[in-house]
This record gives C-alpha cells, sequence and structure tokens, in this order.
C-alpha cells in the first residue's frame, strides 16, 4: 500500500513500470529517472484536486455532448423548415370584379383571410346594407335583416349568422 501522500504522478509513473504488456511499460530506466525527477521538483497535487480535475473534465464532457445535440437539433429542425417552404407553392391569385350599389362609404368593407369573399356595405332603398357578393356571380346580394349596417367585420362570420 503506497502512502497517501504521495504525489499522484509518482504512483501514475509506478503504475506505467509495472504495466504487464511491455509496449506500455517504459523502455529504458533513464527515461523514467528523469520522469521523476520532474514529479518530485513539481509542486504536489493532492488526491481530493484530482477528483475536482477528474469532475471539472467529466462535467465538461457532458456539456460538450449537449451543445452538440442541441446544435444537431436545431439543423434537424431548421433543414426540416427549409424543406417545408422550399415545398410550399404559391397561393392562386384571384381576381373578381363586383358590381357595387350606391354607397355612402366605399371604404366599409372587410374580406375574408383566405381572400376568397367579401362583405361590404352599401345602399339599398337609401339605408346602408350589407352585401355579401356570390364568386359565381357579377352582383352581390344583400344580406337580409343588416339593414343600417355599418363597418363589417369577417365574411366568414357573417355567413355563419345569416345561414
Amino acid at each position: 500500500m503506497l502512502p497517501a501522500s504521495l504525489n499522484p504522478k509518482i504512483r501514475e509513473l509506478l503504475r506505467w513500470s509495472l504495466e504487464k504488456n511491455p509496449k506500455r511499460r517504459w523502455y529504458a530506466v533513464g527515461d523514467l529517472r528523469f520522469e521523476i525527477e520532474a514529479a518530485l521538483t513539481a509542486p504536489t497535487v493532492s488526491a481530493a484536486a484530482n477528483r475536482d480535475v477528474a469532475t471539472t473534465h467529466k462535467r465538461r464532457e457532458w456539456a460538450t455532448r449537449a451543445v452538440a445535440a442541441l446544435a444537431a437539433s436545431a439543423l434537424v429542425a431548421f433543414a426540416v423548415l427549409l424543406v417545408r417552404d422550399l415545398n410550399r407553392s404559391e397561393p392562386a391569385e384571384v381576381h373578381f370584379q363586383v358590381v357595387t350599389p350606391p354607397t355612402t362609404d366605399a371604404t366599409s368593407m372587410a374580406v375574408s383571410p383566405d381572400g376568397r369573399e367579401l362583405v361590404f356595405v352599401g345602399s339599398n332603398e337609401r339605408r346602408t346594407q350589407l352585401f355579401l357578393p356570390a364568386l359565381d356571380s357579377v352582383n352581390a346580394q344583400a344580406l337580409p335583416g343588416t339593414e343600417g349596417a355599418t363597418y363589417p367585420f369577417s365574411p366568414r362570420s357573417i355567413k355563419f349568422l345569416f345561414s
């Protein structure tokens, strides 16, 4: 049993000297002597310090693996988003013309988020009313029950309320 106060480097040199595999042992005793002298003149490092170094090394190794895993995940996510965006086709452009009844407020209209429906305020017998044009027709039809309406909102909501 070696003393606990023995320099850890000396312990390591002794272990190498007693190695069973000749290729892993010291070849020349003179080289070993230089290593022992260097270890004896170097400041002594305690076993606790060696444990701290080992723990720090393990933490650093874990952190490196965690960063590598995070980077790989980010790269995969970026690739998925890139492929998804490259495969996305542009929405079809829709053009239509609507003949509106006369109105005093030509800017009171709402378009659905997909751009396929439109509702607007028009005049019907001198009263405002909401109109919802059908895309297969040129003329807009007045929505019953919307007399006196102003400031329309989503066409989908209006269709739901009046269907």
